[in-house]
């Protein structure tokens, strides 16, 4: 049959709107979710993905739970048996790192986008930045909630753009339109949640039908960190909540247990850092006691924190910054206390907290247990209730090396090796070993207010190469023990697993191998 002009151009219309239909299909979809919470394009996975447990089909899923504060010897007390459990049938790292300020809000947005505090932006649970001329304060919902804080691109978004729905129960940053993204999923942060609650939330988004079913969850789960810092880290209070959270967690593994998902849901249990001790009437130290209540008026903006002391300077700058750093270095106070005074730039490399506005022009790293701070020490900026009382109270920030700062990672799901050693396992672990001291470049990249991404010097010193010894003796580095890792690596994990192509972040390209069967 040959085809006229009249009738081809009768036809081309309807040709070419069927051969493009699949294109007007995804724009009609991509408005249809533009609805203030997406932003996205579905691209269902194929069906030889998918998996069934018996009843119905489910996509590839991870869980990964926060348990704030939960130091990694908490493990260790005999009040975590679900827990231990849990890593015995799985698998365990010794520690886990946190990234340097070992705080709640830097923490978590480095485990949910794989970035250093510095190259993502949240800098503190607190900071001033000088490009936007605010304040980032933590506890405000409407400033968290505001997408201009948060860099990187958390795990949530990147799932939400390659197919894939969220639900993300209460973690930080999770409220905030990131690139324009919402979970599908979400709830904001809210007191008095138990944590049993949270995890019948999670069951809840789990049962629903396959079209708005999440196949990534993510939980924050806060009472071990809220009694740690009221009581102190080796109190009864902590040990309560730390078997509390240890029964929801045993009720949620007896549920997907139940609804046969052992082999269907990749479960990680981790803390975004650990817990010590300190005495304010005894270790809080003032800047007004250094240099004086007028000169800090004059010449000082804010001071963020606590107990690091990240100084924002007024103008000018170049008078203000070199006479308050001159003053505070010569102090000898905090000689004495062998506390660390730094000019931005000066900041060790390995803690990764130079390369951003944020960061305050002087940073005052005190050790454990002291606190350098501006103001009374009741400042409500800190969380502890007891601050004044010449009590001892919890705390966390210091530097992301102390013992005290170590943090919990156990896994476990269908994702996850068994825990007989592969072929290369431990030349994988120490070439990641020799990646973290320094030997091997990671694929760095950073992030700054306006700036978008950037190169910076692949260095990671700082950090030694530690001995096998440290994970049972075993020459070849145990079979279910990794040894430490930093959290930016739980990001490119995640990714691995749920086949996601990663945003640019600060983990290393072979970190998975130790821990996935593929």
């Amino acid at each position: 049959m040959r085809w006229d002009a009249t009738a081809l151009s009768l036809f081309l219309p309807f040709l070419l709107a069927t051969a493009l239909y699949p294109t007007f299909a995804n724009i009609v979809e991509r408005v249809l979710t533009a609805d203030g919470k997406h932003d996205k394009t579905l691209n269902p996975p194929t069906p030889s993905v998918l998996r069934s447990n018996g009843t119905h089909q489910f996509q590839p899923t991870v869980l990964m739970i926060s348990l704030d504060g939960f130091h990694a010897q908490y493990l260790e007390r005999g009040y975590s048996p679900n827990i231990l459990k849990f890593g015995q049938q799985g698998l365990r790292a010794d520690y886990m790192t946190p990234v340097f300020p070992s705080a709640t809000f830097p923490n978590h947005y480095a485990i949910a986008t794989g970035l250093y505090a510095e190259s993502n932006g949240i800098v503190g649970n607190s900071f001033f930045d000088p490009i936007l001329n605010d304040t980032f304060y933590y506890k405000d919902r409407v400033i968290s909630a505001n997408a201009k804080w948060w860099g990187g691109e958390p795990i949530w978004a990147t799932a939400e753009k390659q197919g894939h729905r969220s639900g993300v129960n209460m973690w930080p940053g999770s409220t905030a339109p990131i690139k324009g993204i919402l979970p599908t999923h979400v709830k904001e942060y809210k007191s008095g949640i138990t944590p049993a609650s949270k995890f019948q939330q999670v069951l809840e988004w789990i049962d629903l039908p396959f079209e708005k079913r999440p196949s990534l969850l993510l939980t924050y789960i806060p009472e071990i960190d809220s009694a740690g810092h009221q009581y102190g880290p080796d109190s009864a209070q902590v040990n309560n909540n730390i078997r509390t959270v240890d029964s929801a967690l045993g009720y949620l593994f007896d549920e997907l247990s139940r609804r046969n998902l052992t082999n269907i849901v990749d479960v990680l249990v981790l803390s975004d850092h650990g817990m010590t001790w300190s005495n304010p009437s005894k270790y809080y130290i003032t800047v007004e006691s250094i240099i004086g209540q007028a000169e800090t008026d004059a010449k000082i903006h804010s001071i963020q924190g606590a107990p690091i002391g990240s100084i924002s300077v007024k103008e000018p700058k170049h008078q203000n910054v070199p006479d308050i750093y001159n003053k505070l270095k010569a102090s000898q106070t905090l000689k004495n206390a062998n506390i660390a005074v730094y000019l931005r730039d000066e900041v060790p490399e390995r803690l990764h907290f130079s390369k951003n506005e944020r960061i305050g022009d002087i940073v005052v790293i005190p050790p454990k247990p002291y606190v350098f701070m501006q103001g009374n020490p009741a400042d409500p900026r800190l969380e502890d209730k007891n601050l004044g009382k010449d009590i001892l109270v919890g705390l966390h920030g210091y530097d992301n090396l102390d013992p005290s700062m170590r943090a919990i990672f156990v896994a476990n799901g269908p994702s996850f090796r068994q825990k007989a050693v592969k072929p290369q396992l431990s030349e994988n672990v120490k070439r990641y070993l020799e990646a973290q001291s320094g030997n091997i470049g990671a694929h760095d990249k950073y992030w700054n207010p306006g700036r978008g991404y950037t190169k910076v010097p692949n260095k990671r010193g700082g950090q030694a190469t530690p001995s096998n010894s440290g994970v049972d003796g075993d020459d070849d580095l145990s079979h279910s023990r990794h040894p430490h890792f930093r959290n930016v690596e739980v990001y490119g994990l995640i990714c691995k697993i749920l086949g996601l192509n990663p945003a640019p972040n600060n983990g290393t390209s072979f970190f998975h191998s130790w821990w996935l069967a593929q």
